[in-house]
């Protein structure tokens, strides 16, 4: 018998947790009209997701503009796993003392002396779990 994969929704400290826990995340923006996605490195602080940039990161135009944010671990034998999505508005920190805050405080990931902070607005989270045979006959 094949199991089966049951999809369970996480509350907002749960799916928080996991997002913390992810090395690597992905930026969810609109380019030219179309979809678009960069693999970024990130840090949680202070109810934001912070991203670093470089002096020349093409992801500074996004400033003021409505973005996703994902990270996710899925399992590809077992395919179990969890997915977590942050949605926000894109805001770059200018400010100086604040982006020397930062640096001192979070937990950064990635190098860069710019930042990109995407407050969590809404934030959904799932766990994707295996099915015994006894859950699926009850």
């Amino acid at each position: 018998m094949t199991p089966s994969v049951e999809l369970e929704s996480l509350d907002p400290a749960n799916s928080r947790a996991l997002l913390r826990s992810a090395p690597v995340g992905r930026l969810v923006f609109t380019e030219r009209a179309l979809p678009a996605i960069r693999p970024v490195n990130f840090t949680i602080y202070h109810g934001s997701v912070l991203i670093r940039l470089t002096e020349n990161s093409e992801l500074q135009r996004l400033d003021g503009t409505i973005v996703a944010f994902e990270a996710d671990e899925i399992d590809r034998v077992t395919q179990i796993g969890w997915s977590v999505v942050v949605l926000g508005r894109a805001e770059l920190v200018t400010d100086l003392r604040e982006l020397v805050l930062l640096g001192e405080s979070a937990a950064w990931r990635g190098t860069g002396d710019r930042c990109l902070r995407v407050q969590i607005d809404q934030i959904t989270g799932y766990r994707l779990t295996l099915l015994t045979p006894i859950d699926q006959a009850g």
